[in-house]
């Protein structure tokens, strides 16, 4: 249900609801995937188009990657978009409660 009044709608408690939850877990992806050394930063720029500054604060948790990044990564990169579809496709994403948020901190 919106609210009546006031320009904020209320936060979503549901799987990566948080910001700060997401810029964690595609940080932790990317470096599994490509590790954290100036090569990988490279590679991560030729894959999304994105700046040497960009991928440096996605590799460090600091942001998220904006939408069209994010659906390069997810074109680009198999563990991010096994990742996704784990998602779309797991138990989890039945549910809507905070506790999912844990889930994703200890699974990655």
């Amino acid at each position: 249900m919106l609210p009546k009044k006031g320009s904020k709608l209320p936060t979503w408690p549901g799987f990566l609801g948080d910001r700060e939850v997401l810029a964690f877990t595609v940080a932790d992806l990317l470096k599994k995937e490509h590790g954290d050394s100036h090569r990988a930063i490279k590679e991560l720029m030729r894959q999304t188009g994105a700046s040497e500054r960009t991928v440096k604060h996605w590799l460090s948790g600091q942001h998220a990657p904006e939408v069209m990044f994010f659906l390069r990564l997810v074109v680009s990169s198999p563990v991010v978009r096994a990742f996704v579809l784990g998602i779309i496709e797991g138990p989890a994403s039945e549910q809507t409660s905070p506790a999912n948020d844990r889930v994703i901190r200890l699974a990655t």
